[in-house]
């Protein structure tokens, strides 16, 4: 994969070595403070993509894991910037770092949040994938 269509959105506690890893392989940040609705629309163009999420971009306290940075993505942050992408231009989607919480209501919701936020990406069905 060459490194110059690699787009970390919402990336933060990025430490100075890796920082200085992503800007030599000349990899882009769009910092969560910069995510609109379009921000990733416009980085990406007309490419395909494989969209990769680790849940702990969002704000502590929507969907549990290992890691609670504040200053993260909101839910609808992301959904939007998800609905923003023409579906065809999207190749796959990978979902990581989540840590199910052990009450069942909080799972029941952390679940809800997650299918909210990439539903946009699966509501046109395409009649040849059928």
């Amino acid at each position: 994969m060459d490194p110059t269509n690699v787009i970390f959105v919402g990336a933060r506690d990025i430490d100075p070595e890796e920082e200085e890893l992503i800007n030599r392989a000349g990899a882009r940040i769009i910092p969560a403070g910069a995510v609109a609705s379009d921000a990733l629309a416009q980085a990406v163009e007309d490419r395909k993509v494989w969209i990769h999420i680790d849940w702990d971009v969002l704000e502590p306290g929507y969907v549990s894991a290992d890691y609670k940075v504040p200053g993260g993505l909101l839910p609808q942050q992301l959904r939007a910037s998800l609905q923003a992408l023409p579906q065809k231009q999207v190749l796959g989607l990978e979902l990581a770092e989540y840590q199910a919480s052990v009450d069942p209501a909080e799972r029941e919701a952390e679940i809800a949040t997650i299918l909210n936020i990439v539903e946009p990406l699966f509501t046109e069905v395409s009649v040849a994938a059928i």
